[in-house]
């Protein structure tokens, strides 16, 4: 018996504005901690690279 595949995580792209498996956060929110407010943004690996984006998890 064979498994059925692995799920994919998908996200929203706020540069080309469209779904991605690709896309990880480059931005935080303005009020980030604060509760509620506006999410933060992420980008497709063919944006982050177009717009010279660096994912947070990457940022020093």
């Amino acid at each position: 018996m064979s498994r059925p595949p692995a799920p994919r995580a998908v996200a929203y792209c706020n540069w080309h504005r469209g779904l991605s498996d690709t896309a990880r956060l480059v931005r935080l929110p303005a009020d980030q901690g604060s509760g509620s407010g506006t999410p933060g943004l992420f980008a497709c690996a063919r944006c982050r690279e177009q717009y010279d984006l660096t994912p947070i998890g990457d940022q020093s």
